[in-house]
Protein backbone atom coordinates (compact mmCIF):
# COMPACT_ATOMS: atom_id res chain seq x y z
CA UNK A 1 0.00 0.00 0.00
CA UNK A 2 2.65 2.63 1.39
CA UNK A 3 4.53 1.67 -2.46
CA UNK A 4 1.27 2.42 -4.47
CA UNK A 5 1.01 5.86 -2.25
CA UNK A 6 4.49 6.39 -3.11
CA UNK A 7 3.49 5.98 -7.02
CA UNK A 8 0.87 8.05 -7.18
CA UNK A 9 3.02 10.63 -5.86
CA UNK A 10 6.30 10.33 -8.13
CA UNK A 11 3.41 10.00 -11.11
CA UNK A 12 2.18 13.82 -9.86
CA UNK A 13 5.52 15.32 -9.47
CA UNK A 14 6.49 13.84 -12.69
CA UNK A 15 3.48 15.75 -14.74
CA UNK A 16 0.77 12.92 -14.87
CA UNK A 17 -2.15 14.52 -16.08
CA UNK A 18 -4.58 14.10 -13.35
CA UNK A 19 -2.11 13.00 -10.57
CA UNK A 20 -1.74 16.34 -8.82
CA UNK A 21 -5.69 16.92 -9.45
CA UNK A 22 -6.13 13.41 -7.01
CA UNK A 23 -3.45 14.08 -5.02
CA UNK A 24 -5.25 17.07 -3.69
CA UNK A 25 -8.59 15.83 -3.36
CA UNK A 26 -7.44 12.82 -1.70
CA UNK A 27 -4.94 14.69 1.03
CA UNK A 28 -8.05 17.11 1.73
CA UNK A 29 -10.39 14.29 1.96
CA UNK A 30 -7.66 12.63 4.56
CA UNK A 31 -7.05 16.34 6.43
CA UNK A 32 -11.18 16.09 6.92
CA UNK A 33 -10.92 13.11 8.53
CA UNK A 34 -8.16 13.87 11.04
CA UNK A 35 -9.96 17.67 11.64
CA UNK A 36 -13.22 15.53 12.00
CA UNK A 37 -11.85 12.71 14.84
CA UNK A 38 -10.58 15.60 16.65
CA UNK A 39 -13.65 17.11 16.74
CA UNK A 40 -15.08 14.45 17.99
CA UNK A 41 -12.94 13.43 20.38
CA UNK A 42 -13.07 17.30 21.93
CA UNK A 43 -16.51 17.07 22.12
CA UNK A 44 -16.95 13.72 24.27
CA UNK A 45 -13.84 14.74 26.47
CA UNK A 46 -15.29 18.37 27.32
CA UNK A 47 -19.26 17.61 26.95
CA UNK A 48 -19.19 13.99 28.34
CA UNK A 49 -21.29 12.71 25.69
CA UNK A 50 -20.90 9.66 23.16
CA UNK A 51 -19.70 9.40 19.99
CA UNK A 52 -23.24 9.13 18.51
CA UNK A 53 -23.89 12.70 20.02
CA UNK A 54 -21.39 14.56 19.18
CA UNK A 55 -22.31 16.01 15.85
CA UNK A 56 -25.64 17.03 17.89
CA UNK A 57 -23.79 18.76 20.72
CA UNK A 58 -21.63 20.47 18.12
CA UNK A 59 -24.36 21.58 15.99
CA UNK A 60 -25.76 23.33 19.13
CA UNK A 61 -22.48 24.69 19.62
CA UNK A 62 -22.03 26.08 16.55
CA UNK A 63 -25.70 27.80 16.55
CA UNK A 64 -24.56 29.22 19.88
CA UNK A 65 -21.58 31.06 18.41
CA UNK A 66 -23.11 31.67 15.59
CA UNK A 67 -25.86 33.91 17.72
CA UNK A 68 -22.99 35.29 19.83
CA UNK A 69 -20.87 36.85 16.97
CA UNK A 70 -24.50 37.83 15.40
CA UNK A 71 -24.95 39.99 18.47
CA UNK A 72 -21.79 41.28 19.05
CA UNK A 73 -21.66 42.53 15.45
CA UNK A 74 -24.98 43.92 15.22
CA UNK A 75 -23.68 45.81 18.13
CA UNK A 76 -21.03 46.84 16.53
CA UNK A 77 -22.04 48.21 13.58
CA UNK A 78 -25.40 49.31 14.87
CA UNK A 79 -25.76 52.97 15.53
CA UNK A 80 -23.60 54.83 18.50
CA UNK A 81 -25.85 55.16 21.79
CA UNK A 82 -26.93 58.98 22.87
CA UNK A 83 -25.18 60.18 25.45
CA UNK A 84 -27.13 60.81 28.75
CA UNK A 85 -28.38 64.80 29.20
CA UNK A 86 -26.58 65.19 32.14
CA UNK A 87 -23.26 64.19 30.14
CA UNK A 88 -23.92 66.42 27.50
CA UNK A 89 -24.71 69.59 30.21
CA UNK A 90 -21.60 68.38 31.83
CA UNK A 91 -19.17 68.63 28.34
CA UNK A 92 -20.79 71.88 27.61
CA UNK A 93 -19.98 73.72 30.54
CA UNK A 94 -16.24 72.36 30.19
CA UNK A 95 -16.11 73.07 26.72
CA UNK A 96 -17.69 76.99 27.63
CA UNK A 97 -15.31 77.32 30.69
CA UNK A 98 -12.25 76.12 28.25
CA UNK A 99 -14.12 78.73 25.23
CA UNK A 100 -13.25 81.49 27.99
CA UNK A 101 -9.75 80.22 29.37
CA UNK A 102 -9.03 80.13 25.69
CA UNK A 103 -9.94 83.69 24.38
CA UNK A 104 -9.28 85.57 27.61
CA UNK A 105 -11.72 87.80 30.53
CA UNK A 106 -13.57 89.57 27.36
CA UNK A 107 -15.13 87.05 26.89
CA UNK A 108 -16.95 86.26 29.60
CA UNK A 109 -18.75 89.48 28.90
CA UNK A 110 -19.83 89.64 25.54
CA UNK A 111 -23.29 87.73 24.92
CA UNK A 112 -23.33 84.99 22.53
CA UNK A 113 -19.80 83.99 22.95
CA UNK A 114 -20.99 80.13 23.24
CA UNK A 115 -23.32 79.98 20.45
CA UNK A 116 -20.09 81.94 18.40
CA UNK A 117 -17.65 79.06 19.48
CA UNK A 118 -20.46 76.27 18.61
CA UNK A 119 -21.12 77.81 15.35
CA UNK A 120 -16.96 78.04 14.68
CA UNK A 121 -16.46 74.47 16.03
CA UNK A 122 -19.72 72.59 14.12
CA UNK A 123 -18.60 74.74 10.95
CA UNK A 124 -14.95 73.03 11.39
CA UNK A 125 -15.99 69.89 11.66
CA UNK A 126 -18.81 69.79 8.98
CA UNK A 127 -16.81 71.93 6.14
CA UNK A 128 -16.05 68.71 4.16
CA UNK A 129 -19.24 67.18 4.41
CA UNK A 130 -20.69 70.50 3.04
CA UNK A 131 -17.93 71.40 0.75
CA UNK A 132 -19.04 67.29 -0.10
CA UNK A 133 -22.41 68.29 -0.28
CA UNK A 134 -22.39 71.24 -2.90
CA UNK A 135 -19.78 69.57 -4.52
CA UNK A 136 -22.23 66.52 -5.63
CA UNK A 137 -25.02 69.18 -5.85
CA UNK A 138 -23.16 71.12 -8.38
CA UNK A 139 -22.27 68.17 -10.71
CA UNK A 140 -26.15 66.61 -10.00
CA UNK A 141 -27.12 69.91 -11.41
CA UNK A 142 -24.97 69.73 -14.67
CA UNK A 143 -25.76 66.35 -15.23
CA UNK A 144 -29.64 67.17 -14.49
CA UNK A 145 -29.17 70.01 -17.31
CA UNK A 146 -26.94 68.01 -19.92
CA UNK A 147 -29.80 65.41 -19.55
CA UNK A 148 -32.42 67.91 -20.56
CA UNK A 149 -30.38 69.58 -23.36
CA UNK A 150 -29.85 65.78 -24.63
CA UNK A 151 -33.91 65.33 -24.46
CA UNK A 152 -35.18 68.88 -25.35
CA UNK A 153 -32.36 70.71 -26.37
CA UNK A 154 -33.42 70.10 -30.54
CA UNK A 155 -37.20 71.30 -29.07
CA UNK A 156 -35.92 74.94 -27.68
CA UNK A 157 -33.52 75.58 -30.61
CA UNK A 158 -36.15 75.17 -33.07
CA UNK A 159 -38.58 77.30 -30.94
CA UNK A 160 -35.94 80.04 -30.52
CA UNK A 161 -35.11 80.17 -34.45
CA UNK A 162 -39.20 80.58 -35.07
CA UNK A 163 -39.67 83.24 -32.54
CA UNK A 164 -35.95 84.93 -34.38
CA UNK A 165 -37.23 84.51 -37.91
CA UNK A 166 -40.42 85.96 -36.88
CA UNK A 167 -42.60 82.53 -37.81
CA UNK A 168 -44.92 82.62 -34.52
CA UNK A 169 -45.51 79.72 -32.52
Amino acid sequence: MQSDAFEHQRGALNGDRGGGARLLVTDAGVGFLLVNEARRRLVERIFGVSSDQTVLVTLIAAGLLAQALHARATQAIGPPSVPALGDVAIAAGVAKDVGHEIAGDWSRDFPGFGALVAVVVLGTLFRPVLRWSFRDLKAAAHRTRIMFEHRYGHLLRYDRLRSRSGMGP
